[in-house]
Order: C-alpha cells, then structure tokens, then sequence
C-alpha cells in the first residue's frame, strides 16, 4: 500500500469504509478502504488493506462490497482498483516502486454500458521502464 500522511486521511474521511473487531470491551481496527474520484464518472478502490491476522476471513471482500455500495450511490459508471500497470500522479512519487510499477488496472462496470466521456487511453510506450 501506497503511503498515506494523516492529513490526506482526514481530508477524505467520508470516503473511506473501516472494518473494526469488537473483543471484550475494546474496539480494534482491522481493515479499511478508500473510495476515490479519478474523473466524474470513474472511482478507485484505494488503500485496500486488512491486518494480517485477520486476513483469508472475508474481511477485504466486505470492504470492497462496501465501496461498491459507496460508488454506486455516488453516480458513479466504473470502479476500478490498482493491483500489483504504471499509474501516474501524486501517488508514484512516494512509491519505492516508482519508476519499476508492477501493477494492473481492473475495471468494474457499475452501470451497463457505461459512458465516459472524460476517458483517454494511457500511452504505456512512453513510460520508463
């Protein structure tokens, strides 16, 4: 997971779904997610992550079916989700990985056939390898 400072947390506090155990009387974060805009009709499924000890129980799926939830009921057409194609932006330049990405985009449609007009193809033959 890419770096996150507090201050970029809080500023997108309504975007972000949490996943908290409950053990006795005390309350434990286990997992969250975050819902970001990347256009007017694209979202991202970002800052996916789950405690280890809590991972393989269904944990990072529920988080996700909430950010679905979230996404649709912002109007949004498409969802997609970073995993380990090159992205650009802010995000890369606090990246060990920055100029030797690894990741693949993947596309959810939330509506059928959805429009985008605000899409342009990345040109990947110009990205440093």
């Amino acid at each position: 997971m890419l770096p996150r400072t507090i201050e970029s947390i809080v500023q997108t506090l309504p975007d972000w779904v949490v996943a908290v155990a409950e053990a006795r009387a005390a309350r434990q974060v286990i997992g969250g997610a975050c819902l970001t805009t990347l256009a007017p009709e694209l979202a991202e499924v970002r800052s996916l992550v789950v405690d280890s000890d809590w991972q393989g129980e269904g944990i990072g799926r529920q988080l996700v079916e909430r950010i679905i939830d979230m996404a649709r009921a912002r109007g949004y057409q498409q969802l997609c989700a970073l995993t380990l194609a090159p992205r650009s932006g802010v995000d890369c330049q606090h990246c060990s990985k920055n100029e030797r990405c690894n990741e693949y985009a993947l596309v959810m449609d939330l509506v059928p056939n959805p429009v985008l007009p605000n899409w342009v193809p990345l040109d990947l033959s110009v990205w440093p390898k």
